[in-house]
């Protein structure tokens, strides 16, 4: 589990080609795990990751990025985006999917947002 945030310097090239092999991913595999290929896949490609935060519209420079990263003890967030700066962040938790369907919660959007400051 990661303990801190990662400073990156976003490279939109190296962004694109992590992308396109998510794309390449999801294309191929059918079933996924969320422990075991999700959230390894998004933590090997860092552009990727810091990327998601461009959805945020207080998030302008996505530069800080921590996986699995410990809140309140018993809570770990899969994937937190931030901007150093503007000192936002944004939660989200990964999931796997089957046979091309998304894994759902009780409520679909708890899927992708966790919480956003």
């Amino acid at each position: 589990m990661t303990k801190e945030f990662k400073k990156i310097q976003f490279d939109p090239m190296q962004c694109r080609k992590e992308v396109e092999e998510l794309r390449d991913f999801l294309a191929t595999e059918t079933e996924l795990q969320e422990r075991k290929q999700v959230i390894p896949f998004f933590k090997d490609r860092l552009q990727l990751s810091a990327f998601l935060g461009s959805y945020h519209p207080g998030i302008v420079r996505y530069d800080l990025v921590a996986h699995e990263l410990p809140l309140f003890g018993d809570f770990v967030v899969d994937l937190v985006v931030g901007d150093s700066k503007e000192q936002r962040l944004r939660f989200y938790r990964i999931r796997g999917r089957i046979c091309g369907k998304h894994l759902r919660d009780e409520e679909e959007s708890n899927a992708r947002l966790v919480y956003e400051i």
